[in-house]
C-alpha cells in the first residue's frame, strides 16, 4: 500500500493525495483530491471531516498557543531571560517542524472516498 497515493476507482490511474504545501492541512478538512484522467473526485469521508475540523479549531485555535505560551513564561522564570530567550527560538522553530510534521502524517494516512456528484 502506497500512502503518498491511491488508485483512482474509475480508471485506474494512480492519484497523488498531496499536491501543493497546503494540501497537508485541508486534506483532513474536506479537500476535493480529481484524478487528472477521468475527473473522479474523491475527498475523506464526512465524519473524518467533522473529526479535522474540531482538531484544525482545537490546535490552531489556541490550546497548543496558550500551552506554548505558558511554557516560554515558565522557562523564562526558572532559568532566566537570556538562556531561555535563545531556547525560545529553538522551541517554536522545533514545534513548527514537529507540527507540520504531524500535519503531513494525518494527511497521508486518511482514507479517500469517491464523491458521488449529484449533476
Amino acid at each position: 500500500m502506497e500512502i503518498f497515493s491511491f488508485i483512482c476507482t474509475e480508471c485506474g490511474t494512480k492519484v497523488n493525495k498531496i499536491n501543493k504545501f497546503s494540501d497537508i492541512f485541508l486534506i483532513k478538512r474536506g479537500k476535493i483530491i480529481e484524478c487528472k484522467k477521468c475527473h473522479t473526485q474523491y475527498a475523506v469521508p464526512k465524519t473524518i471531516q467533522k473529526i479535522g475540523s474540531v482538531y484544525h479549531y482545537l490546535f490552531i485555535g489556541g490550546l497548543i498557543a496558550i500551552i506554548w505560551l505558558f511554557l516560554t513564561v515558565f522557562i523564562d522564570n526558572l532559568i532566566g531571560k537570556e538562556i531561555s530567550d535563545a531556547i525560545g527560538i529553538w522551541m517554536w522553530a522545533i514545534s513548527a517542524v514537529v507540527y507540520i510534521l504531524i500535519e503531513s502524517i494525518i494527511a497521508l494516512v486518511l482514507p479517500m472516498q469517491k464523491i458521488n456528484n449529484k449533476e
